[in-house]
């Protein structure tokens, strides 16, 4: 048992010194140079930078376990071991397999949109007027009026009425015996359909629409899952009234939302821009190719789903976003701007 789990330690240790000597994009970063040799295995070196640096890309946690200099002389055993395995897959040729090789492509891509595009772009794509613009032409999205949420059982007869507020209010707190009294007394079609329900609407959208009389009264509950104490009548209509929700006035500046504003501006604009970039690469590459080659390809073990199933990666389907070609992963996420 002692055995199995020294084993299954040093493959863990592997693990976190292979993806530690590669960046956040997992292509291979470069080593510090200069510096002490700490081990050297075959034509390879380990320098003290290079060991320190290793240690300080790994968690915060797993650090501090390197303060015991015998914690540091089982990572150092474990980067030895590491370079040893790597040089022999290199030997035997493994560096150089179809997957290997398509994993460092895609690696390499990755590295190169990070530094060329989107360190250089993320400060250029969105402007200060761009954020001031959206945010007056949005005005209404950041500054509303306080609005109510109630159910309401319409109904035309006063004394039907009287009824459906007496039972409701036998259990105010009680919300599917609500909705059970807008099925048994509600003539309203629309609401009836959805429990009565007024979603969130302010004091001059309710008096547009159901009356003032119904917005008084529904601005006037405090607490929610209170029913008005009496029936109200609106506009001809007798309403029962329960309170769902209230939400307070909202008032928030450019200077509060201008990071959010300048973030999804961000994101729509990065994706025309990225498309732009790669086009002009594109066309200033000499690319040629033959398309009628590809009704030649066949494809092994491919299904078709049964009738009404939208294909995987289809809008409405299920599986993975349909990827590059080339790159083997869609399209790289975006880093948002920082800061403001």
């Amino acid at each position: 048992m002692r055995k199995i789990t020294i084993v299954s330690l040093l493959f863990v240790a592997l693990a976190l010194i292979i993806s530690g000597c590669c960046d956040k994009g997992g292509a291979v970063a470069s080593k510090p140079k200069g510096g002490k040799t700490l081990a050297s295995i075959g034509s390879e070196t380990i320098t003290v930078e290079e060991f320190q640096a290793r240690i300080n890309k790994q968690n915060p946690y797993l650090r501090a376990r390197f303060a015991d200099p015998a914690r540091r002389k089982e990572f150092l055993d474990t980067m030895i071991k590491g370079e040893v395995l790597f040089q022999k897959a290199q030997s035997l040729g493994y560096d150089k397999e179809p997957d290997v090789l398509d994993r460092m492509k895609n690696d390499t891509i990755q590295k190169m949109i990070n530094k060329e595009f989107d360190e250089k772009m993320k400060d250029s794509l969105v402007s200060a007027d761009d954020v001031k613009k959206f945010y007056t032409e949005h005005n209404a999205d950041y500054n509303k009026p306080e609005a109510v949420w109630v159910k309401a059982i319409q109904i035309k007869e006063k004394a039907k009425a009287d009824a459906a507020l007496k039972e409701a209010r036998a259990k105010p707190e009680d919300q599917a015996l609500f909705v059970e009294l807008v099925k048994k007394y509600s003539q309203d079609e629309k609401t009836n359909k959805v429990g009565g329900d007024i979603t969130y609407r302010t004091r001059e959208e309710i008096t547009a629409d159901y009356g003032k009389e119904l917005a008084d009264a529904a601005f006037a509950m405090d607490k929610v899952g209170e029913v008005s104490p009496k029936v109200v009548s609106a506009k001809g209509v007798f309403y029962v009234v329960r309170l769902q929700g209230k939400r307070p006035a909202q008032s928030r500046t450019l200077d509060q939302v201008e990071s959010q504003i300048k973030n999804r501006l961000y994101y729509e604009k990065r994706t025309q821009a990225f498309e732009k970039w790669l086009g002009d690469m594109v066309a200033a590459s000499k690319v040629t190719r033959n398309d009628t080659l590809l009704a030649d390809i066949k494809i092994e073990g491919g299904a078709t789903p049964p009738p009404g199933m939208p294909m995987p990666g289809a809008p409405g389907g299920q599986g993975p976003t349909p990827m590059s070609p080339m790159m083997k992963m869609p399209v790289p996420p975006v880093q948002p701007p920082q800061g403001k």
